[in-house]
């Protein structure tokens, strides 16, 4: 009697772990499909990475640029300022007094020197500010559409991740499910001999 409940104890037990293992060998051969993107994942993400690595170093290069004009436009514009200060401290001196800068008299030059400095100023004015103020919005410009594509890399990079994670989760679980399998495995085929 003890030999055939233990027998049925063991047959009960045997239909239990084909149960388990096919349920294993299932589980373990959609987990192997799901985890088999991970070397691709992996190599989209370093790509995604380096791309990203590139735009911010293009960013960097641009706002760089960004604060060179700005200097420079207002290095102009304080020129333009101290000119327009000897400008007017020539006319209050008049056209008897001396030069400021030379200090000869100005006498029959005054009209010369005015025109010549007012010459200065509107060349810098035009020229060099209106110039680097179009290169400069041409700069901003760039620089936000860099900072678009940096988001929109960004975001990418973040489902990536997520989809990564994913892939490793589902990759350890396989290492469990797999050791589950020879534990099963092994008490099977223990219960067979048995």
């Amino acid at each position: 009697k003890e030999y055939h409940i233990r027998k049925e104890r063991l047959l009960e037990e045997q239909k239990n772990l084909r149960e388990h293992y096919k349920k294993s060998k299932d589980t373990i051969n959609t987990l192997e499909q799901e985890s088999s993107l991970h070397g691709e994942l992996v190599k989209k993400e370093k790509e995604l990475l380096g791309i990203q690595e590139e735009i911010k170093q293009e960013l960097i290069k641009l706002n760089q640029k960004e604060k060179e004009l700005v200097q420079e436009i207002a290095g102009e514009e304080k020129l333009i300022a101290d000119i327009n200060k000897k400008i007017q401290n020539i006319k209050n001196l008049g056209r008897d007094s001396n030069c400021p800068t030379c200090t000869r008299p100005l006498l029959d030059e005054y009209d010369n020197v005015i025109s010549s400095l007012e010459f200065l100023v509107k060349i810098a004015k035009e020229e060099k500010i209106n110039r680097s103020k179009e290169e400069l919005q041409k700069l901003s410009e760039s620089r936000i559409k860099q900072e678009q594509t940096h988001k929109i890399y960004k975001t990418e990079h973040f489902e990536l991740s997520k989809s990564l994670n994913l892939c490793e989760s589902k990759k350890r679980d396989l290492f469990i499910e797999k050791e589950h399998f020879v534990k099963v495995e092994a008490q099977g085929l223990k219960n067979k001999d048995e």
